[in-house]
């Protein structure tokens, strides 16, 4: 008896809800405890009158459960709501206010007003975990468009607007300075827009995949520096480009803006998971608050002794403000800027008609920035600092790291300022030093000095003497010398020059420790005639140079060991691509030498080759042969025998943005990404929306008769074939194709006419586009050999079968016992 009470209760609220007119702006109609209604298609609710708020239906659209976003309807719009994880317990204190996030979702996610679901597919699930698990403790928003083109426009934007102002701040406790708008794709435009036509309700903005040049207006800017702003991109994305989205970034940062930037460097329009899985994500949400200060430039650190003359700012437009420093309100701050010229910590107020503000949950700090370390100064190169020197340099390059705002070099006891960049070419001897300075940062105390020797000054050390070089192997030489064991002036080091040539050019290769008498060069050439100078260097001076001294290495007559493991990796009509595992050598592999038929035809430096313009179905003995640095040419690599045969589908793969309704010209676009394939597949995309293949290929008739193709695909697709024995791809942009299922669709089967084909060969072109929304794509036939029933068309059919052309190998030669 409670149960059937508990129904009848039910279901006179739900019929009371949608049947009866609910006065405008009434309250009681959002509630954290509603029951979220499926539609059923056989008993529609009945409309809203325009501008009711009412509760809704909903259809199940997505995996996981979403009874937690309440199902509404405004305006001729329906959307879901979420309630915060403490809403309820709060409702005790009417001092406590909630933020809100507010979400575009992409045009492929639009739905009529019974769908209601759709706009969450896209992070509703990651957001709906923000919320109960407590990181993100406020409102989620989610309307969903039902215009035929799937985008939002001024009305939707007009209604989030109503929604906010005239039920969700009065009635359910939403922070009017707390309105996070995030989107995607084209919600992500939707993003800007709401931002532009909006600008007082935004604390934060958080676009993804979406910027154009009108984003960046300079009147948006100067409306919009002081409003937070996130702008996530693909580094793949051809739409918007990430040139399109670091202008925007320049051209907001040029005005000091609030604008924070992420790219993807190997995704492309699709990088909104990515995106909200970013730690600082719900961060940036929960610190977004329309009285934060933002300090033009981003600057809050100075240096001791600097002026300070910093411009805070928050958006004009509001009805009044404060502001305070330390705690204390300044007299006579009563502008949407202030500036500041002491350090101290700053906050402000605003009013929205006579209710002001909580003072800034995150005030600006102004605070003394610590003193730059300088880096130490090193030769830009493996270079002496000892000049001249015996490589015949003259000067040595210096340098620090780049990256400093400035940089200042000088040399110790001269004030002239030598260069402004991170190197300085020194020309003289002496001791130098540079002074750096980072964006906003202070200016460094000049770095350690860095001295260039004199090799001719004062005190030198004494030379080496019996320099000599003896070879060790194929790649080694040792030299060995005598030092003055009691020297006056002892050095620091030898350095040691090597050249191929007894006059040089010679080329610092080393420099040794104090006191050393021998050093063995490695990684040399083989059989080649190397030669030697050292000089002794200390503090103050460079002695003579001792040398040349020469050796030469021992000659290489070991062959590397045979490649391994070749095999055919892929085939075309006119080629064969072979991989194989790579050869060793004492000294190490120069090249590999390609042999088709017992000829040489390529060299490769890596173990991977494609051997081209090679004769369809004639069939080729390949064998591999590895190169040393001397010459020693390997042992044959096992062969392998293989015909140039088509062997899978080529495909190109593309991503978009904006509104595709049909498929496009390919001929016109680029593709992201290119590729073979052994059938149609979809599982190599980078992203789940935005995105459109063309394959293309030959596909094989077994046996004449009548055949039928059948596209299945969400969204559209196209099917050309072309003419038998041709191998000239058949897609055409303009032509008609044999299967047109074509089109913005769930996943539908559209099939060719009847098809009587001859056995043989045919080229074949399939193109698909996915728009938003759930994404399949397969292609089947219906041949003679299936009867009536349609099959997927099997790898098989796009791979050209093998002759057997009576031809044998090549007999193995080179064999030994």
């Amino acid at each position: 008896m409670k149960t059937i009470t508990r129904v009848i209760c039910f279901w006179s609220a739900f019929f009371a809800v949608f049947f009866l007119p609910p006065a405008n702006a009434q309250t009681g109609v959002l509630n954290p405890d509603d029951p979220v209604v499926t539609y059923n298609s056989s008993s529609p609710p009945a409309t809203p009158a325009y501008g009711t708020l009412a509760k809704w239906v909903r259809t199940k659209r997505v995996s996981f459960n979403t009874d937690s976003y309440k199902a509404y309807f405004y305006k001729g719009v329906a959307f879901r709501l979420k309630f915060p994880k403490t809403y309820k317990d709060s409702l005790s204190n009417p001092d406590k206010k909630y933020p809100i996030f507010v979400f575009f979702h992409g045009i492929g996610e639009k739905g009529s007003i019974y769908d209601n679901e759709y706009q969450l597919y896209h992070g509703g699930q990651r957001f709906r975990d923000y919320v109960d698990n407590g990181t993100f403790d406020g409102f989620l928003l989610y309307i969903q468009s039902s215009s035929g083109s799937g985008a939002f426009n001024t009305a939707h934007y007009s209604l989030i607007n109503e929604l906010i102002n005239n039920y969700f701040v009065p009635q359910i406790k939403v922070d009017i300075n707390r309105v996070i708008v995030d989107g995607l794709s084209g919600g992500g435009g939707a993003t800007w827009q709401f931002l532009q036509n909006y600008p007082k309700m935004v604390a934060a903005a958080m676009p993804i995949s979406a910027v154009a040049v009108a984003d960046f207006d300079p009147s948006d800017i100067a409306a919009n520096k002081f409003t937070p702003i996130w702008l996530f991109q693909g580094g793949l994305d051809k739409a918007p480009s990430p040139y399109t989205a670091q202008q925007c970034v320049n051209a907001y940062k040029a005005a000091g803006a609030n604008i924070s930037y992420t790219e993807w460097p190997t995704l492309g329009h699709g990088c909104w998971n990515q995106s909200w899985a970013l730690s600082g994500f719900p961060v940036y949400m929960n610190k977004a608050h329309k009285a934060n200060p933002w300090p033009l430039n981003g600057r809050t650190e100075f240096c001791p002794g600097d002026p300070i003359s910093q411009v805070l700012g928050v958006m004009a437009g509001f009805d009044g403000y404060e502001w305070s420093k330390d705690g204390v309100v300044i007299p006579g701050a009563s502008s949407n800027t202030y500036t500041a010229t002491s350090l101290g910590v700053y906050a402000c107020r605003i009013k929205r008609g006579t209710e002001w503000s909580p003072w800034s949950p995150e005030p600006v700090e102004l605070k003394l920035k610590g003193v730059t370390i300088p880096p130490d100064i090193q030769p830009n190169g493996f270079f002496s600092n000892v000049i001249p020197a015996p490589d015949g340099s003259t000067s040595v390059e210096l340098m620090v790291p780049t990256g400093y705002a400035t940089y200042s070099w000088q040399k110790e006891g001269n004030a002239t300022v030598l260069s402004t960049v991170n190197t300085l070419v020194a020309t003289t001897p002496g001791q130098y030093k540079v002074r750096v300075t980072e964006q906003f940062g202070c200016s460094s105390e000049f770095s350690n000095l860095y001295t260039v020797i004199d090799a001719n000054g004062p005190n030198p050390p004494p030379a080496a003497a019996g320099l000599i070089a003896t070879a060790l192997s194929k790649t080694a030489i040792k030299l060995d010398w005598t030092q003055n064991n009691s020297p006056a002036y002892n050095e620091t080091g030898f350095e040691i020059y090597s050249a191929t040539n007894v006059a040089g050019p010679y080329k610092l290769v080393a420099v040794t420790t104090q006191d050393a008498i021998t050093y063995t060069n490695n990684d040399l050439l083989p059989n080649t005639d190397y030669f030697y100078k050292i000089r002794a260097i200390n503090n103050t001076a460079a002695s003579a140079v001792t040398g040349p001294a020469t050796a030469k290495t021992q000659a290489d007559v070991t062959p590397p060991t045979a490649p391994g493991n070749l095999k055919i990796a892929s085939t075309s009509r006119n080629s064969i691509e072979l991989i194989w595992d790579e050869s060793s050598d004492d000294v190490g592999v120069y090249k590999y030498d390609i042999y088709v038929n017992g000829v040489k035809y390529y060299e490769s430096d890596v173990s991977q080759a494609t051997v081209y313009n090679l004769q369809h179905h004639s069939t080729y003995n390949l064998r591999v042969k590895a190169r040393d640095f001397a010459g020693n040419v390997s042992p044959f690599s096992n062969q392998v025998t293989g015909q140039p045969l088509s062997d899978g589908l080529n495909y190109k793969y593309y991503t978009f943005t904006g509104t595709w309704n049909q498929l496009p010209d390919f001929d016109l676009l680029d593709p992201a990404a290119t590729g073979v394939v052994p059938n149609v597949t979809i599982s190599n995309r980078t992203q789940n929306d935005n995105f459109a293949y063309l394959w293309e290929g030959l596909i094989n008739i077994p046996v004449s008769g009548t055949y039928y193709f059948r596209t299945a695909s969400d969204d559209g697709s196209r099917l050309w074939l072309g003419s038998l024995g041709s191998t000239v791809s058949p897609y055409s942009y303009s032509g008609t194709p044999v299967v047109n299922n074509d089109g913005l669709h769930g996943t539908q089967n559209v099939t060719s006419s009847a098809m009587n084909l001859t056995a043989g060969t045919y080229p074949i072109a399939i193109a698909f586009y996915e728009q938003g929304g759930g994404e399949s794509m397969t292609v089947s036939w219906r041949t003679p050999q299936t009867g009536t029933s349609f099959q997927t068309i099997p790898n098989s059919a796009f791979a050209d079968q093998a002759v057997y052309n009576g031809l044998p190998p090549s007999a193995p030669s080179g064999i030994t016992a």
